[in-house]
């Protein structure tokens, strides 16, 4: 099935990526597997579209048993991670407590469950590096580097959807995608009482949030990964 193909594509990629020490080989890997996810929603829709179809698949929206991450209090990079890998990938996000729950569609939540495990992991790794390299830094550099990382991560994701929505405009495969993302939506709205979001202040450290930035940036899940050695070897198999 070709649902099972993309999934299993982007769990080698993902794989991959664990298995590597090297940076940029693995950002290349995630690059490519977010390119995957993105040129097969826009090849699904198109598939949509020639046999007179509005919609990508006919997977129930519904909310996932299985949580992104379940612990007793809120950890607000883990949650704005969530917030934005999920997004670009048709899904959304709300608190329990804190326990990081998804909504959405079978195929984009396990997309969205691989994406989100992989950089999570990266982001804990590269802070750790970054604390070995400042010496006595603490909790606060800590949390203020992932945040940082995670608003990098955000904004490669953001300027990503923007240059595909630019490239597919007009088309009516794009405007399916978008719909799938405002379906998830409207079934939070009419299946969910959620409160407003509590967001957990961290202390402000500039020269972390600038550090996690740079960092972050190098986990490009969209904009160079079809060129990275990683990404290229899967993509031709």
């Amino acid at each position: 099935m070709v649902v099972d193909s993309i999934i299993s594509r982007v769990q080698k990629l993902i794989s991959l990526s664990k298995n590597n020490n090297n940076v940029n080989e693995a950002s290349a890997a995630a690059s490519a597997a977010q390119k995957l996810i993105d040129q097969y929603n826009l090849d699904m829709a198109q598939i949509a579209v020639d046999n007179g179809g509005d919609r990508i698949s006919d997977e129930e929206i519904t909310r996932d048993h299985e949580p992104l991450y379940n612990g007793r209090n809120s950890i607000s990079w883990k949650v704005s991670l969530a917030e934005a890998v999920s997004r670009s990938n048709n899904c959304r996000v709300f608190l329990s407590g804190g326990t990081i729950n998804i909504v959405g569609k079978q195929t984009p939540v396990a997309l969205t469950r691989f994406l989100y495990s992989y950089v999570q992991s990266e982001i804990e790794r590269l802070s750790a590096v970054a604390m070995q390299v400042n010496s006595g830094a603490g909790k606060s550099y800590s949390n203020n580097f992932k945040l940082g990382a995670v608003t990098a991560v955000r904004d490669n994701l953001k300027r990503s959807r923007a240059e595909i929505n630019t490239k597919y405009s007009g088309t009516q495969a794009m405007v399916i995608v978008n719909n799938e993302s405002r379906e998830v939506d409207s079934w939070l709205s009419r299946n969910m009482s959620l409160r407003t979001k509590t967001r957990v202040h961290t202390k402000y450290d500039n020269n972390a949030r600038s550090d996690g930035y740079n960092a972050g940036s190098r986990i490009d899940l969209n904009r160079t990964g079809l060129n990275g050695s990683v990404g290229a070897r899967l993509l031709n198999k």
